[in-house]
């Protein structure tokens, strides 16, 4: 992968972002659910830097509670989320970075600042940009604080340094663009859990921050690092499109991975029948697997053969790629 060339010649954190296709004007529900779950473009990416507190502003506290309304009374919708407000003196400039698309729910930030803070989510719904900025600024924090503190006191902690990870900065090269008419899957993809996002609504969609780090040594860093092993089924796209269209018209959500068999009998599996009377094949296809302990890239066929579930979608279709079979 070039990134990780990049990453090694620069001496420098470099990754790669997939981006998800985004969905044509007019598409119906159906190609609105697939054209969302396939990635043909990508972008190399380095890091953004990360945001400390100013000279003219203090430290942190994590507060247990926090009035937000300001009448005095913890009474309200959010005041019992835990050790989870982060609360900002002296104009932290929180309001600016959310205003100027900055500061956005997701990114991390490190407390206390340096190698033995930890690092949490950040939610900022707390900080209104339609309004003037305040000389206290509150973040939450996704997850509790991990120090509980004194129990008795609505301050747990005080004076705190603290980072903000900026979010990764697209270097000026040209996109990587797939071969025309081919895609990344994802939904025949094993892929980190964090780039999968649950809806409200129920169902799921692919996170738009998809990036796999690489370290100036050519091993994967950071969130991608912990999915140890991942596989991408490149396919065509218009069978991706075709097949999972068919599979959802059935009223069921695709199994996990969704990679279909070399061949699929119309006769027996009905929820082809509509693109095919007789015998359906996927042209060609391919599984490209990045290890993340050493960076290095393998390509394998498909191993779609095996069908104990008689559904038509392949069982195990990542074994070559496991087994150290190559494609030929």
């Amino acid at each position: 992968m070039g990134a990780r060339d990049r990453a090694i010649y620069a001496d420098e954190l470099r990754g790669v972002r997939l981006y998800v296709e985004p969905t044509p004007p007019g598409s119906d529900l159906d190609d609105t659910w697939t054209y969302r779950r396939t990635v043909t473009s990508m972008a190399y990416i380095a890091p953004g830097g990360s945001w400390n507190s100013p000279e003219h502003s203090s430290g942190i506290q994590i507060l247990r509670r926090y009035d937000i309304d300001g009448n005095g009374n913890f009474t309200g919708p959010l005041e019992d989320l835990g050790l989870r407000y982060v609360r900002g003196f002296n104009d932290p400039g929180w309001w600016n970075l959310k205003r100027r698309g900055w500061l956005v729910d997701g990114l991390r930030i490190r407390i206390p600042a340096g190698p033995t803070g930890h690092w949490y989510g950040v939610d900022t719904r707390l900080i209104d940009t339609t309004a003037a900025p305040t000389y206290e600024q509150v973040l939450l924090l996704q997850i509790d604080y991990s120090d509980k503190g004194n129990p008795n006191d609505d301050v747990a902690w005080d004076n705190l340094t603290y980072e903000i990870e900026f979010p990764a900065q697209v270097l000026p090269q040209e996109p990587l663009l797939l071969s025309d008419g081919v895609v990344i899957d994802l939904d025949g993809s094993r892929i980190p859990n964090a780039w999968e996002v649950a809806l409200p609504s129920g169902g799921t969609e692919f996170s738009g921050y998809m990036d796999i780090w690489f370290s100036p040594r050519g091993n994967v860093v950071g969130d991608a690092a912990a999915a140890g092993l991942m596989h991408f089924y490149v396919c065509d796209r218009e069978d991706s499109y075709k097949l999972k269209e068919a599979w959802v018209a059935t009223g069921n959500s695709p199994p996990n991975p969704f990679v279909p068999l070399d061949e699929i009998d119309s006769s027996t599996q009905t929820w082809v029948s509509a693109h095919t009377e007789g015998v359906f094949v996927p042209r060609d296809r391919r599984i490209v697997s990045l290890f993340s302990q050493t960076g290095a890239v393998s390509v394998s066929p498909v191993n779609a053969l095996d069908d104990l579930n008689m559904d038509g979608i392949a069982d195990d279709p990542f074994r070559f790629a496991e087994t150290g079979e190559a494609a030929k």
